[in-house]
């Protein structure tokens, strides 16, 4: 009994397969001279522009296993993004090229689904794949014209030739004669009276998630492990050397010229070459004075340094997560940011314990932070960000929001999105599938994440992060 409601799907790897299964009970039999010629010509050839298909009987139910590697379905495709003009074209190519495809082998469009989610693309040239379901019925005009309307909706409208094509199309198939060799001579005429626009690369939305590393929370910084080479961190023994070294010089410099001072006024009253007043003598020692005291001050200023940066060290033998890098105390000065954390009266004030084995520092209470997936790919390690979902991972550049640079992984591997609050993983096809704590998800089958789970995608190992 033929139907026009879209059939039941599922989905099944098997052995490096991904197939797309529509259920349908008691259509075909195993005794081929039962079967409808629809389903032997459907069965038996490869007909471009379908996805091949394969059937199984199992329970007297009948099974259409549509294979679909390395494909993906228009509705999550176009989801985010729009089409241009060249996508509508290799569509609408499509289109007519499979309906002269069905022709030779004696079938008619009706049993065709235009639907987004039941067309596949591949990828590369984005050339899409149909679903051909014997079970299915409908009027292959009005499907056309539909699908026409869908696609109108997601045209890029800032793509003038691709807007006025899909509403050429779109106007011609309100006619109920239609002919489908019309719509190629229009996209010839588009092409002809618009001269192609020079496209822009694609660049995702949330490109910036690939450099993704959480630098800034609260005056806080968490060192990330990521490929950005990070400047290295003067060493102790540099520090100490260094501190108070301008002060230093100051105090010498007021020194020199006091000394020199001195000897010109010493110099002036013995040879009597410039005689003074009891006035200018009176100014002169004053400011002989004050470039002693200046000087004093800046000496001073030195060894108090000298005795701060003493205190630092000894304080850090304490905090091993500052001394390995892992926080950061952010400082106006270098070498005093641990000093002004613990002695800073106009910041936050620090508990300090007294224990046996020495002071132990209280941290500051640490914000909450946005779960991330943290993992190595070719020896570097990468922090992907996850606040801002859904988040596609793949190796295909323009097409995910992460792109994981390595031969197992897909060109579109996994999506990671949030619902009701929570995290979720879905595989999206992938070749070689995407593991939770070592067990294989079903495909396009949301599963749960939870913080310290182990996602494998390809060989790449990832874990969520809190």
């Amino acid at each position: 009994m033929k139907t026009d409601s879209l059939p039941q799907k599922s989905f099944e790897r098997n052995m490096n397969h991904n197939y797309m299964i529509l259920n349908q009970p008691n259509f075909f039999h195993e005794q081929e001279e039962e079967q409808d010629y629809r389903v032997r010509m459907l069965l038996d050839n490869k007909i471009e522009g379908l996805l091949p298909v394969s059937g199984r009987t199992v329970n007297g139910e009948s099974k259409y296993y549509y294979e679909i590697n390395s494909l993906q379905s228009m509705d999550r495709v176009y989801a985010k993004e729009e089409l241009d003009y060249q996508q509508l074209c290799t569509l609408l190519q499509g289109c007519i090229h499979l309906y002269d495809s069905l022709e030779e082998y004696l079938l008619d469009g009706s049993q065709v689904i235009l639907k987004p989610e039941y067309i596949y693309l591949n990828m590369d040239s984005m050339e899409p794949y149909f679903v051909y379901f014997p079970e299915y019925e409908s009027n292959a005009r009005d499907s056309f014209a539909s699908f026409i309307e869908e696609l109108l909706r997601k045209v890029d409208h800032t793509d003038e030739q691709a807007v006025m094509l899909a509403y050429q199309v779109y106007r011609y198939t309100r006619n109920t004669n239609y002919v489908l060799r019309e719509i190629t001579q229009m996209m010839e005429q588009t092409k002809e009276d618009i001269p192609p626009q020079q496209q822009m690369p694609y660049e995702s939305e949330d490109s910036y998630r690939q450099e993704a590393h959480y630098d800034d929370w609260d005056s806080i910084s968490y060192t990330s492990s990521s490929p950005v080479e990070k400047q290295e961190e003067p060493k102790a023994e540099n520090d100490t050397a260094n501190i108070g070294k301008k002060d230093l010089k100051k105090a010498v410099m007021c020194f020199i010229l006091t000394g020199i001072a001195a000897v010109l006024l010493a110099g002036c009253k013995v040879a009597g070459l410039y005689p003074l007043d009891e006035k200018q003598i009176l100014y002169l020692y004053g400011a002989v004075s004050m470039s002693v005291m200046a000087g004093v001050i800046f000496l001073a200023c030195y060894f108090k340094k000298k005795n701060r940066m003493k205190e630092i060290q000894e304080l850090q033998e304490d905090r091993p997560l500052e001394k390995h890098g892992l926080v950061e105390y952010p400082s106006y000065y270098p070498e005093e940011r641990a000093f002004e954390e613990v002695h800073s009266w106009e910041k936050e004030p620090v508990v300090q314990q007294q224990y046996a084995y020495g002071d132990t520092i209280c941290l500051p209470q640490l914000p909450d932070r946005e779960p991330y997936l943290s993992g190595r790919v070719n020896g570097e390690d990468i922090m992907i960000r996850l606040d801002n979902l859904p988040l596609t991972i793949g190796k295909m550049t323009g097409r995910v929001d992460y792109v994981i640079s390595d031969s197992t992984v897909s060109k579109i591997h996994a999506r990671i999105e949030e619902r009701n609050g929570a995290i979720y993983v879905e595989d999206l096809n992938s070749t070689n599938g995407t593991l939770r704590n070592g067990s294989m998800i079903g495909m396009n089958e949301p599963v749960l994440l939870q913080v310290g789970d182990e996602l494998t995608i390809g060989r790449v190992n990832l874990r969520l992060c809190a």
